[in-house]
């Protein structure tokens, strides 16, 4: 989730180009992150829950170490190094996906993320990324939101009284966690663990420019992840 002024905008994108490093890898790696690549699997465990809680942590990891005070807006960032870091470890190919969500926080508050004009306009605005594996149209469709674990932290600052029991990540099949309706039409509380998404032809747009923009900068933070299994002693598996 991100609302973001101009000047957030600009520390963010200031921080990301600190950290691009050149790299012949940045074209497959950004085809990665557009989902038009499949990667070949890493060596993988038959404990698939356990990947998925090895990507999350360490994907988190690496994005709160370098942004401690911006992590929670960093929805994008979230995005599309977890597409690319589960990209590689599952062999399936995932894209980062940029639109509109609505979350419910509980006791009849609702975080709104739904300023499509954000993605158009330098001043900022609120909207939200994910994760989705590909092809969109696969009735086994995957959603992967690991920011939605900082729901929380975000609504409190924010000035929203998180009520929900859990807030830990997403990782699903879409069709099980997203909520199948018009905007207008909207519940007035989610079951738990429920979110409403809709991706716009305006975010589409937006995060495929922002990658290009700074796909030096997108290779080594996936790099740093991968990094800090082997750091750890371990791999995917």
């Amino acid at each position: 989730m991100v609302t973001w002024q101009a000047a957030q905008r600009q520390q963010t994108e200031a921080a990301l180009a600190a950290k691009a490093s050149d790299s012949p890898a940045a074209q497959s790696l950004l085809d990665l992150a557009l989902g038009q690549t499949k990667a070949p699997p890493f060596p993988v465990s038959p404990d698939l829950e356990s990947i998925k809680e090895q990507i999350v942590d360490s994907v988190d990891h690496v994005i709160r170490t370098l942004f401690p005070e911006l992590y929670c807006g960093l929805c994008h960032t979230y995005a599309i190094v977890g597409s690319n870091v589960a990209s590689l470890v599952l062999g399936r190919a995932y894209r980062p996906v940029a639109g509109l969500a609505v979350i419910d926080c509980g006791n009849g508050g609702m975080m709104k993320l739904l300023e499509n004009k954000a993605f158009s306009t330098s001043g900022g605005g609120s909207y939200h990324c994910w994760i989705e594996s590909c092809p969109s149209q696969d009735a086994n469709k995957e959603l992967i939101d690991i920011i939605f674990k900082h729901n929380e932290t975000y609504a409190n600052t924010h000035g929203l009284n998180w009520q929900q029991k859990d807030s830990s990540y997403l990782w699903g099949a879409y069709r099980d966690l997203v909520l199948d309706s018009e905007q207008e039409a909207l519940p007035t509380a989610f079951l738990d663990r429920k979110i409403w998404l809709k991706e716009t032809p305006e975010g589409s747009s937006w995060i495929k420019r922002h990658i290009a923009e700074h796909e030096n900068a997108y290779v080594e933070l996936t790099s740093m992840v991968l990094r800090r299994q082997q750091d750890k002693g371990k791999s995917f598996a």
